[in-house]
């Protein structure tokens, strides 16, 4: 009788999913996690930024449905730079 794998499948794929990336898209000064009811995604970004263009968020600018940008130093935005972020409830 051959030992089963099954319990060595299931933690080589818990280990392959923890070691992906946040959020496919995420900029590196922030933290992108999924919300837990549905596609989309939380982004916090720990980093004191001057400017809105400093993070690259068009990639996943639709996905994202929190926005916390609180540690920043931003004081203007673009009209129209939150057009794509069709998902998004909370700034």
């Amino acid at each position: 009788m051959r030992p089963s794998t099954e319990p060595a499948s299931a933690l080589v794929l818990v280990v392959v999913l923890l070691c992906v990336p946040q959020g496919d898209g995420c900029p590196s000064v922030c933290n992108c996690t999924k919300v837990k009811n549905g596609p989309y995604l939380k982004v916090r970004c720990l980093e004191k930024v001057d400017h809105i263009n400093q993070l690259d968020l068009s990639s996943i600018a639709s996905q994202i449905s929190h926005l916390d940008v609180s540690k920043s130093n931003i004081e203007d935005v673009g009209v129209g730079y939150f057009g794509h972020f069709t998902n998004l409830k909370r700034l």
